[in-house]
C-alpha cells in the first residue's frame, strides 16, 4: 500500500538547510567554467555570485522560521499505526 506521509519538519529543515548552505558555499567555488556560466543572467541569479556570511545567517534564520511555524500552526493527524 502506497503511503503519502509527510515529512516531519526537522527533515524539512535538515534538507531545506542542506540545499541552501550547499548553494551559498558553492558560491565560494570557482572553476572557470561555472565562472563562465554564472555570466548568464539567469544562471547567475540562481546560483549566485559571491559569497557572503549575512547570507547564510538569513538561510538559517527563515529556514528555522518556516520549521517553527510549521511545527507551531499546523496540525497534522496522529499516526496510523496500525500493521495492515
Amino acid at each position: 500500500m502506497h503511503s503519502s506521509r509527510r515529512a516531519i519538519p526537522i527533515e524539512s529543515l535538515l534538507a531545506t538547510l542542506s540545499i541552501t548552505l550547499a548553494l551559498e558555499f558553492g558560491q565560494l567555488w570557482k572553476p572557470p567554467t561555472l565562472q563562465s556560466l554564472r555570466q548568464q543572467p539567469i544562471i547567475g541569479f540562481l546560483l549566485g555570485n559571491q559569497f557572503i556570511w549575512s547570507d547564510v545567517i538569513c538561510c538559517v534564520t527563515g529556514a528555522v522560521s518556516a520549521t517553527l511555524a510549521d511545527s507551531l500552526f499546523f496540525v497534522r493527524p496522529p499516526a496510523n499505526k496500525s500493521a495492515g
